[in-house]
């Protein structure tokens, strides 16, 4: 959402170009963070792409009773706990050419060891306000 309908790989030099008040709302949040470093805030900026998966020690986790979350439901339609599965497209996608969807997805415990990893950049003396794409 961040980097709007790109229709290739983007990384962290890529120019940010939200299309939707939520990528909006996040670059918003990145140059609030910017301002403040002139007062000490030293930061990170951590862009996620979609979030999948759980704990795999069951330690934390959350409970769907009417699931929304598209792993859970392509295993449920694999399973037959579903009678379909269906991704919504009206245009042809570039790279589907068929109207699909094109998503990049992160598992949960990656997110997990990107935020500490950047958490240990700036501990470590790491330049302040530095992009880290996570997942991509």
């Amino acid at each position: 959402s961040l980097y709007g309908d790109k229709t290739y790989a983007c990384d962290e030099t890529t120019e940010p170009t939200p299309t939707h008040v939520y990528g909006q709302t996040k670059h918003s949040m990145e140059k609030l963070l910017k301002a403040w470093e002139k007062f000490g805030l030293r930061y990170s900026i951590l862009r996620y792409f979609n979030v999948a998966g759980c704990d795999p020690d069951a330690e934390v986790g959350e409970s769907h009773s009417t699931e929304t979350h598209i792993i859970p439901i392509i295993f449920q339609s694999i399973t037959g706990i579903r009678s379909n599965f269906t991704v919504a497209g009206f245009d042809a996608h570039p790279k589907s050419g068929d109207g699909s969807a094109v998503r990049d997805y992160v598992h949960v415990t990656d997110v997990s060891s990107g935020n500490w990893k950047a958490l240990e950049y700036l501990l470590g003396g790491g330049k302040s306000g530095e992009v880290f794409n996570i997942g991509r």
